[in-house]
């Protein structure tokens, strides 16, 4: 997937607290790592974040919607990230293709 561009804005709600925001921006700053870093994201770091991106965001319509506009504005998928991480403990980093 081809990135779209480096000045996009992070899809966010309005009712989350500053550390909840926070929690979030760093799910998405790892997804942007996995693409962007030589060695990718470690893979403990990315799995903690998508976590911490669930319990503040749990419905799960919220969650595609958010994924969903991240690919849509930055160009970078998520989803197949995390499936990677998921299926593969053996990996220590996970690297976009």
């Amino acid at each position: 997937m081809e990135r779209r561009s480096d000045n996009y804005e992070y899809p966010l709600f309005d009712d989350w607290t500053t550390a909840e925001l926070m929690e979030v921006l760093e799910f998405f700053r790892n997804i942007e790592r996995a693409y962007q870093d030589p060695r990718g994201v470690q893979r403990e770091q990315l799995l903690q974040s998508y976590r911490n991106f669930q319990k503040i965001n749990p419905a799960p319509a919220d969650q595609h919607q958010l994924q969903r506009s991240f690919e849509a504005r930055s160009g970078l998928d998520g989803f197949h990230l995390i499936k990677k991480a998921r299926d593969c403990p053996e990996l220590n980093w996970i690297k976009a293709k």
